[in-house]
């Protein structure tokens, strides 16, 4: 079970960092942080009922 975990956990970074790097021009482009552009673009899917973002 731990060396699965160990696998898994590899391949969900090595795909964080394959959005990162697809990610980033947009980032630059609307000059604002992945975390930001991934708020965004789930508060812009569905009809806003399943998103509750907390601002502050």
């Amino acid at each position: 079970m731990k060396n699965t975990m160990v696998l898994l956990c590899a391949a969900l970074l090595a795909g964080s960092v394959l959005a990162g790097e697809k990610w980033a021009p947009l980032c630059k482009k609307y000059e604002c942080t992945m975390t930001q552009l991934v708020i965004g673009w789930t508060t812009a899917q569905g009809n806003g009922s399943n998103v509750k973002p907390l601002l502050g």
